[in-house]
């Protein structure tokens, strides 16, 4: 479309994810390398029979596949760098995960594309330079597109062109000569595929690495950050999906289902972190109000986060999917189930909070006041109220400060663990804005606890008491959420190859022959059939004999026979009674003999109209301009006299020829 650019990002440009992404370019080409090595030297040690020299290159082997390990292993480390990706300004959030970009090798559309249009089409491939070269433009801008909108618009863009392409220029039976060569965004090995199919898969999955890049940089420290966080968290899962339900027979890992699987599961979580963290943020707006309520709220998306990502480390873990996800993936995981675990407890005990005063004021007599009716005795029990936090409710002798410490040390040991799992993951531990998220939230708890503890000091409750304390977290989140898929209607594009002809006939589907001329005659009317698969598109005119044509679609039940003319006297009956074709066939009589040659001479003629022949029920357009209304019973008459009838408009197209007509025996076939 006019409005987009076709223009990516600078790759020399010095920022930490153009360098970020530099790096995976050398990366990939030298697993290439490698792996190009390992696939020669392992020829070599299954062709020789010299045992000194398969010695050697089991050697050489052995060197290869260390090499190949170490640079997946930094490719790996590279794929764990989150923080590049993050917002600069905030370093006290727990890091999103982002996907970089796949990359790929250069591809040049023009000679293949030109060599089938003269081809194929039997055009001037010189028409269509312009629009070959804007593809190709566009696939290259398309491989480093910029990290917002622009760089959205730019991959849908370069994807529904595919669609054009494909149709126009990659026929089912044969190769066309162009090849697509991705590497493996996880493990760097490159696939190979001449399907644009293939193409298309590697365009959605870069589209949903911007979204998660996007997404992952988002200010989540405002309402309005965190919404588009959300929104491009969801729209990177309906992209994933989109390929998963699509797409088949991946060759490289990152399309395979079971990652795919776990990719979208994973946005959909980040995008429920982020709606968490917009209700905390209205926690933090709240001051000297009860906040019991919105505890009760962050609890339970904190518990359905813990959920999600139970069932995302189960899915890794059950599949093949965690041999090839980065480690900082794999332990990023369990680590946040852990702590909204934690989280879910903590908030859970904040919401007893009310609870917990209204007991301590009913249990403890005001000094010089007299007690309230029913309140006498320290074995008041806590009145039942809808406002208390359910679990506490269930019990009328139950303390809520008793529950409330349950909770705080359910919360503490999750925080612990996930402290353990940060430690014990080499890739997680340096991450500084983790590290802080977790101790701060450990702290807090620990201070929480030990606050508690003083409060109830003295009160006689014995550890092995509060250990029988039911803490089971209820799983209910106020959030519905479902993923977006890509809306490619959104990002129209011109057929840029239009002048063809219509898609639906004009494709690489259909089989053309090369224009050609024919000429039929009979009486005083002549028509010229001119034209093949591909022709210039021009409406058919009737130019002579009795009015004008008229643009329309005709059929006849009406026969011309097998009589014939010699130009302007009168008519003679064929008296070869021939049936073959008059063209090549020596015995024709001689009134035959002298209608093909009169056709054939080109002294005569009144009439002049494009056809073609396809090699498989496709067909050729010819045309019609309409000059008249009242021309369009001759053209009736016209057609079904020289024993063929047409049907559609733009292209129209032959749509059933008598047999041993002149149509017949001039070459005219169905679907010219």
């Amino acid at each position: 479309s006019p409005g987009i650019k076709v223009k990516g990002s600078d790759p020399r440009a010095a920022t930490c994810r153009g360098k970020l992404q530099n790096r995976r370019c050398k990366l990939n080409q030298e697993i290439n390398k490698e792996l190009r090595l390992r696939a020669g030297a392992e020829n070599l040690y299954k062709a020789t029979t010299n045992k000194k020299l398969k010695d050697t290159v089991a050697l050489e082997l052995s060197f290869v596949n260390s090499n190949l390990q170490l640079l997946k292993e930094q490719l790996s480390e590279l794929n764990s760098s989150m923080e590049i990706y993050q917002n600069e300004g905030l370093d006290y959030v727990i890091p999103m995960i982002p996907l970089g970009l796949k990359e790929t090798k250069e591809v040049s559309f023009m000679e293949p594309f030109s060599d089938f249009i003269l081809e194929h089409y039997s055009e001037d491939s010189n028409v269509y330079e312009d629009a070959i070269a804007d593809i190709t433009d566009t696939r290259q801008a398309a491989k480093t597109p910029t990290r917002d909108g622009q760089g959205v618009a730019l991959l849908f863009r370069y994807y529904n062109l595919l669609y054009y392409v494909e149709r126009r220029f990659f026929p089912p039976d044969r190769s066309l000569g162009v090849y697509f060569e991705w590497y493996d965004s996880l493990t760097g090995v490159p696939s190979c595929q001449r399907t644009v199919a293939f193409e298309k898969a590697c365009i959605l999955f870069n589209l949903a690495a911007i979204y998660t890049q996007i997404g992952a940089r988002q200010d989540r420290s405002s309402e309005k950050g965190l919404d588009a966080a959300v929104d491009n968290f969801l729209r990177a899962a309906g992209v994933f999906k989109h390929i998963y339900d699509t797409f088949t027979n991946a060759p490289s890992m990152d399309l395979k289902p079971q990652v795919l699987e776990v990719l979208v599961a994973l946005m959909l979580a980040q995008a429920r972190e982020c709606l968490y963290e917009k209700l905390l943020l209205q926690l933090e707006e709240m001051t000297n109000v009860d906040c019991s309520s919105l505890h009760r709220n962050l609890s339970g998306e904190a518990t359905q986060l813990t959920r999600e990502y139970q069932e995302i480390h189960r899915i890794i873990q059950s599949n093949e999917a965690h041999t090839y996800l980065p480690e900082c993936w794999a332990g990023l995981v369990p680590l946040k189930s852990e702590h909204y675990r934690a989280l879910a407890h903590y908030h859970t005990a904040k919401s007893i909070d009310a609870a917990l005063h209204s007991f301590k004021a009913t249990s403890t007599p005001s000094k010089g006041k007299p007690q309230p009716k029913g309140f006498g005795g320290s074995t008041q029990t806590l009145t039942r109220d809808t406002f208390i936090y359910d679990e506490s409710s269930l019990e009328g002798d139950l303390n809520p400060a008793m529950l409330k410490k349950a909770h705080l040390r359910e919360s503490l040991s999750s925080h612990e663990e996930a402290a353990r799992l940060q430690r014990m993951c080499r890739e997680l531990k340096n991450k500084i804005a983790l590290t802080k998220v977790l101790n701060y939230a450990l702290e807090k708890t620990a201070e929480e606890l030990e606050m508690l503890d003083l409060e109830l000091d003295g009160a006689g409750y014995l550890d092995e008491d509060i250990d029988l304390i039911d803490v089971t977290l209820n799983t209910t989140s106020k959030y519905t959420i479902s993923l977006t898929g890509p809306d490619f209607t959104a990002y129209k594009i011109e057929d840029p190859f239009r002048k063809l002809g219509p898609i639906a006939i004009f494709s690489a589907r259909r089989h053309w022959t090369a224009p050609r001329c024919i000429r039929l005659q009979k009486g005083g009317n002549t028509m010229l059939m001119t034209g093949g698969g591909t022709l210039d598109r021009r409406r058919y005119h009737h130019l002579g004999g009795g009015g004008s044509s008229s643009q329309s679609s005709h059929s006849s039940g009406s026969s011309a026979g097998s009589s014939h003319g010699d130009g302007g006297g009168p008519r003679q009956k064929c008296q070869c009674g021939n049936k073959t074709n008059y063209y090549n066939d020596l015995r024709s009589c001689d009134v035959c003999f002298k209608s093909v040659s009169n056709a054939s001479d080109g002294t005569t003629g009144s009439g002049s109209t494009p056809a073609g022949t396809t090699g498989s029920s496709a067909g050729s357009d010819c045309g019609g301009d309409a000059s008249s209304g009242g021309g369009s019973s001759v053209l009736v008459d016209n057609f079904e006299s020289f024993g063929f009838h047409v049907r559609g408009d733009a292209p129209v197209m032959i749509s059933s020829v008598e047999i041993n007509s002149l149509a017949d025996l001039g070459g005219i076939k169905e679907g010219d």
